[in-house]
């Protein structure tokens, strides 16, 4: 099974700039995954495990004997019974009809939320459609009115008085 760095660090107790620093110290070769981040084998626990409680003053019969305490606790049964198999089958497809009903449930409110947002994007089309149907109906309103004017028989329209007349009127003529 390989480790990241976080879950040595937990194991160990330390912080990951801790582990980070056993490695550099330990100069030891890691694999690295497509992120970066450094993989642990068992082996290379055991080794970090090792020279942590050595620099931190521990025996090396103490850490040897925490290493297979731990190697006890985490190590698989190497003879399955029939009915452990059975048993580890049974959890095996439930967890799979979890994950399948959940991906069905995400899946679903995706699609809910996506209807949704179409619903709220047609109203907003809805509303700008009749924004725009009301200013082409005062625009025509405008034109008209505009042309109305221009329209109306000579009797309405006012006369500017013509230059001429002005100023012979201010010299009194």
């Amino acid at each position: 099974m390989e480790y990241k760095t976080p879950m040595v660090a937990q194991k160990l107790g330390v912080s990951s700039k801790v582990i980070l620093r056993i490695v550099q110290q330990l100069d030891l070769n890691l694999q690295k995954n497509k992120f970066g981040h450094y993989l642990f084998s068992q082996k290379d626990i055991d080794q970090i495990l090792a020279y942590h409680e050595v620099s931190q003053g521990i025996t090396e019969s103490a850490a040897t004997e925490s290493i297979a305490d731990e190697e006890e606790i985490e190590a698989p049964p190497v003879h399955k019974s029939p009915d452990t198999e059975l048993l580890f089958q049974q959890q095996l497809e439930e967890l799979s009809r979890r994950v399948d009903r959940n991906e069905e449930s995400i899946g679903e409110k995706a699609s809910d939320i996506v209807a949704y947002q179409v619903l709220q994007h047609r109203n907003e089309i809805e509303e700008l459609m009749g924004q725009i149907k009301e200013l082409t109906e005062r625009i025509s309103v405008l034109e008209r009115r505009k042309n109305n004017v221009h329209d109306l028989p000579s009797a309405y329209k006012i006369e500017k008085p013509k230059r001429k007349r002005m100023l012979l009127s201010i010299f009194g003529l």
